[in-house]
């Protein structure tokens, strides 16, 4: 019951998310995210210190999430107007195919983990899965942010200039999509059981594997939230609920299949067979209306992607199988390694340029401009 109540107010919080979203007022979104997640977080962590348990897990969820309506609300307080009603048929006929795509979703997040659990019948293998692709999912942060300050804008240019300034706006998203997240996956993936047995301890370094395969094409992931996004901003969302129910099909499938032979590798394989349906799907749903860039920047990404992944493979080779230091020592150097060499590949082939920090500063507080301009300078 505590769960549900945070869940309503966590959706009405999010209905703000979406106003701040449609007004250009990226930076109060993120204050939501900035508020909610520390303050729930460690409230959960000191009620369940304090004798409630899981329970006091929840209620610090609940907590937080009531805070962060009202900060919310505060927030929007004088932004708008009162105004006339909207038409509830445009509204539906728009957002029920996006509710439809989302209870698919629900079923890809969790479908895999279901069947292997049922498969296999090993809660240890289905724990151990749960939180390799938990661990993949953080490098979301690279493209979050974009998604969603290019969602509203995309929507206003092509109402008001059409599909052309909507691949412009693209060229730019793709760019910066491929020539962070391809590298930061490949580097992931080059070292990773230190970063599982860092993290988890020598209990997890066998998911090496399946956090390898999912590091390595999470670049599938992300390009695909920004053709979801593009679907969505162009008013196509018919095509959104088959894009997300045949790649959860196949998905499922792949896992079903392969889950009592392979184990928590199947599920890897099912997670990298949804991300490229999604890519292509909603990629062949574009192409009529608009443009689509996908592959603007690659060819840099993968110059960055190679000048950072294999000096950090070998480092950790050396390190684990020469020299053999437990993790907490190997993860210094490995991070030293990675900045070295990303820094040096992006100045030294001009990686980047000036117009791929614009974007992401449109989607951050002013208070994190400063830090960007930072790391701008050091990049270009």
């Amino acid at each position: 019951m505590t769960a549900f109540a945070t869940s309503f107010f966590l959706d009405l919080t999010t209905l703000y998310g979406s106003y701040f979203l449609g007004l250009g007022l990226y930076a109060k979104a993120v204050y939501q995210n900035l508020f909610y997640i520390p303050l729930s977080r460690t409230l959960a962590l000191v009620l369940a210190y304090l004798g409630l348990g899981v329970l006091g897990v929840v209620v610090g969820w609940l907590l937080g999430a009531i805070a962060t309506l009202l900060l919310s609300i505060h927030l929007f307080k004088g932004r708008l107007p009162s105004g006339g009603t909207f038409p509830k048929r445009q509204l539906l006929s728009f957002s029920v195919p996006v509710f439809a795509s989302a209870i698919i979703v629900l079923f890809q997040n969790w479908g895999d983990i279901a069947l292997m659990q049922t498969l296999v019948g090993q809660l240890q293998v289905t724990g151990a899965y749960y939180l390799t692709v938990s661990s993949v999912a953080f490098l979301s942060i690279l493209w979050g942010p974009v998604s969603s300050a290019l969602y509203p804008a995309l929507s206003a240019g092509f109402s008001g200039q059409g599909p052309r300034a909507v691949s412009e706006r693209l060229l730019v998203a793709f760019r910066l999509v491929n020539i962070t997240v391809l590298p930061m996956g490949a580097a992931l993936a080059a070292v990773a059981p230190t970063a599982l047995e860092t993290v988890y301890g020598p209990s997890l370094a066998s998911q090496a594997i399946p956090f390898a395969i999912l590091a390595m094409t999470v670049v599938l992931t992300a390009q695909g939230a920004i053709l979801v996004a593009t679907l969505q901003a162009v008013g196509r969302t018919r095509p959104l609920l088959k894009v997300y129910l045949v790649a959860t099909i196949l998905d499922l499938g792949a896992v079903a299949l392969l889950a009592k032979t392979l184990g928590t590798t199947a599920g890897a394989i099912g997670r990298v067979i949804l991300g490229l349906s999604i890519f292509l799907l909603a990629y062949r749903s574009l192409r009529p209306t608009v443009d689509v860039p996908v592959s603007h920047g690659l060819f840099k990404a993968i110059l960055v992607t190679i000048g950072t992944s294999i000096p950090l493979l070998v480092t950790d080779q050396v390190l684990t199988q020469q020299l053999m230091l437990g993790p907490l020592l190997r993860l210094p150097i490995i991070l030293t390694v990675f900045v070295a060499s990303f820094l040096i590949i992006s100045r030294t082939l001009s990686i980047f340029e000036d117009a791929d920090f614009s974007l992401l500063e449109t989607a951050l507080p002013t208070v994190m401009h400063r830090p960007v301009r930072f790391i701008q300078h050091l990049l270009t």
